[in-house]
């Protein structure tokens, strides 16, 4: 490789490395639970209006719909748009979870994190 072409080949290394990460660290949204903890699965909800995620009232109300062993806010992604972690005694169970919150009218749509893993 000659001086000239290293800086163009960084961008383009840099580039298979972080789609690497994504593919390899993405690739389910369940995580290793520890052993005898319930599954965990990371979750985005997309809101119909924008909404403070980390609220108190809203995670109990998303509590009570689910009727998952437990939902744990992560971060948000944009106003509309929250990560969530949601602990269910087995994968059945963590799917229906996601259908009953699904039925709240606050909520547009909910998807697999893919981006990253609950902790």
């Amino acid at each position: 490789m000659t001086p000239s072409s290293q800086p163009a080949a960084r961008p383009a290394i840099l580039v298979a490395l972080l789609c690497a990460g994504i593919v390899l660290s993405g690739a389910t949204a369940c995580s290793s639970s520890p052993a005898g903890s319930p599954p965990a699965v990371g979750i985005l909800i997309e809101f119909r209006e924008p909404v403070d995620g980390a609220a108190s009232e809203l995670l109990s109300r998303l509590q009570r719909l689910s009727g998952a062993a437990s939902i744990r806010y992560l971060a948000p992604t944009s106003p509309k748009l929250h990560a969530y972690q949601i602990a269910c005694t087995d994968d059945p169970a963590c799917a229906a979870a996601i259908r009953s919150l699904r039925s709240d009218p606050a909520v547009l749509d909910i998807s697999p994190n893919r981006l990253r893993k609950p902790h």
